[in-house]
């Protein structure tokens, strides 16, 4: 409905821009302007803009430099002009070559028959569209990706028995569409006999590989991957029912002897005891709560964090928790000086190095049914790799705001080349094509703010208990009001709690399918929030390698902010935590 609704609505600016004789190009909500002169595009530009802002209420969308020179070449709808050259835009080869990677993604197919259905209708759309100036190389470059790729998602499916026999196969591909249709039927047909015959090549190499017994030592170590897995479950659980969030609102919080009540409409919804409760979330506006409950939390040290719906922390009631004076000398003796910076190296090398790790866990699942991952992750984790050793050898050369950029731009470089890793673990419809912590417009974005959120509080409650100066820092510089201290901090721990929650939340089970966000206000819907929430609360719950142990993600938390003391008191040396994959 969008195109129609659009025609009708910007049939006036159609008609101001004929009666302006201005050479004009309009597609349902995009519109392009041509001139020989640079001083009249201009001046068609503002009447444009004006028009839009005083007669629709429109305005165009943000664009840096909306003017292109046609002999150097631009985009319009996708596809790229240039003299008498048509070709699909890079942008969008892109996301071309993304989607089909997500639909042949054996991870996300477990029916043959949908997955051939979903294939057939984007390889048709794209076709449709960019078929009119026929771009017959980019065509056949989709089609010899698609090839690599259904070569190693077939195999999967006969692997596992989603393909009944191998005389399957021929049919299955035979229906398969493609980008470039001008092959014969004689070339169509030996393109998927050779294809079938590569499949069919890797299953009897399977067959040659003997299958040795698992040794006794690998038997107990399974046994103790298991204990370890049930208690974890049994510590998630525990650590839901330890957890009180409410996010609808209207919601009453009180209490009842030693009980907190949550009640809405003067009807009890849910009844626990204090001594099971280990924090209280307020997620929603509306939201009242009793001087007794307050009073009551405060006793059992009970904190009762109030977040926006973007999932930031904005107010905390707790009891009075300083931080030491002894300690904040401490943090101000050693703010700016080469003790700081080698703080700062060591918590940002922890940062990537739980970064790398999470792109290998991903690398580890995906290296035999997704080589394009696979090369792209390989070769992203080597550039990584090498960032990370100039970061360890920057020196404090006299002025530590010098060595500081240099991290920043060290850990930015590193950062770049983890999301492009991670975008390519979820679907390409979601719209994530790189972080943004400010602008989020897409659900991946909004989900990754929102689990930090979770974490901020965390490690603030943590960085209090320890004594610690919140308003301290010594990586972010100090602002007003700002904790920035557990900016520092917060920063090792967000792949493995707040990271691996969420891209599991979207490569596992319904894969995304269930997670949504609000039209009006483009931010997660409260269903979505609360299984974020959920997802990050496990991760946090769940047992962790740490130091040689098995130890509650939490608690690693306030280990590292007591760390932190010791080292600025000159115990020991500070260590980061690192995520294993």
């Amino acid at each position: 409905m969008s195109p129609f609704f659009s025609n009708i609505y910007l049939h006036s600016l159609d008609e101001f821009a004929v009666d302006k004789k201005y050479r004009y190009v309009r597609y349902s909500d995009n519109f392009i302007m041509f001139s020989k002169s640079k001083e009249k595009i201009y001046k068609m530009f503002e009447d444009i803009q004006g028009f839009l802002k005083d007669e629709l209420k429109l305005k165009l969308n943000e664009n840096a430099y909306p003017f292109k020179d046609v002999d150097k070449g631009f985009v319009f709808l996708g596809i790229y002009f240039k003299g008498n050259l048509r070709t699909i835009s890079t942008a969008k080869e892109n996301k071309i070559i993304r989607k089909l990677n997500w639909l042949t993604d054996a991870f996300h197919q477990k029916d043959p028959g949908l997955f051939l259905g979903r294939l057939n209708e984007s390889v048709k759309g794209s076709r449709r569209y960019y078929g009119t100036f026929k771009p017959v190389g980019q065509f056949k470059a989709f089609d010899q990706h698609l090839l690599n790729r259904l070569k190693f998602l077939l195999v999967h499916f006969l692997r596992r028995g989603m393909l009944g026999s191998r005389d399957e196969v021929m049919p299955f591909l035979l229906k398969v569409e493609f980008y470039y249709t001008e092959r014969t039927e004689s070339d169509h047909n030996a393109l998927c006999k050779s294809l079938a015959a590569d499949i069919f090549a890797v299953l009897d190499a399977d067959k040659k590989k003997e299958k040795k017994p698992a040794s006794p030592k690998k038997e107990e170590a399974a046994q103790a991957k298991r204990q370890t897995a049930q208690k974890s479950r049994f510590l998630r659980m525990v650590s839901n029912q330890a957890e009180v969030v409410v996010s609808s609102p209207g919601i009453f919080i009180g209490k009842t002897g030693e009980r907190l009540i949550i009640r809405e409409q003067r009807k009890n919804l849910a009844e626990l005891h204090f001594s099971k409760i280990r924090n209280v979330s307020v997620n929603s506006t509306g939201v009242s709560l009793s001087s007794d409950l307050i009073f009551q939390c405060s006793q059992k040290k009970i904190p009762i964090t109030f977040y926006t719906y973007k999932g930031t922390p904005y107010a905390v009631l707790q009891a009075p928790v300083h931080s030491m004076a002894s300690v904040s000398v401490l943090q101000i003796r050693t703010y700016e000086t080469e003790k700081a910076l080698e703080l700062v190296k060591r918590m940002i090398s922890g940062k990537a190095r739980s970064q790398m790790n999470l792109v290998k866990f991903y690398l580890r699942a995906r290296k035999k049914v997704d080589p394009e991952f696979t090369e792209k992750a390989g070769k992203n984790l080597e550039i990584m790799d090498k960032t990370l050793r100039e970061l360890q050898r920057i020196q404090f050369e006299g002025r530590y705001a010098v060595a500081r950029d240099k991290i920043f731009s060290a850990e930015a470089r590193i950062s770049a080349r983890y999301w492009a890793c991670m975008r390519m673990v979820v679907p390409p419809g979601l719209g994530f094509e790189r972080r943004d912590r400010h602008k989020a417009g897409d659900l991946v974005n909004n989900m990754l703010n929102y689990g930090y959120g979770i974490l901020y509080q965390r490690v603030w409650q943590a960085v209090l208990k320890a004594g610690l100066n919140p308003h301290i820092s010594f990586l972010h510089a100090f602002q007003a009001n700002k904790p920035t201290l557990v900016y520092d901090m917060v920063e090792e721990f967000r792949q493995p709690f707040a990271d691996r929650a969420v891209f599991s939340l979207l490569t596992r089970g319904k894969r995304g399918a269930d997670l949504k966000l609000d039209k009006k206000t483009g931010l997660l819907v409260k269903d979505s929030r609360n299984k974020v929430t959920k997802a990050v609360l496990n991760r946090l719950a769940g047992l962790v390698h740490f130091r040689g142990k098995k130890v509650r993600g939490e608690d690693i938390i306030h280990v590292q902010a007591n760390n932190l003391v010791s080292f600025l008191e000159g115990k020991s040396i500070y260590k980061p935590f690192i995520g294993r994959y």
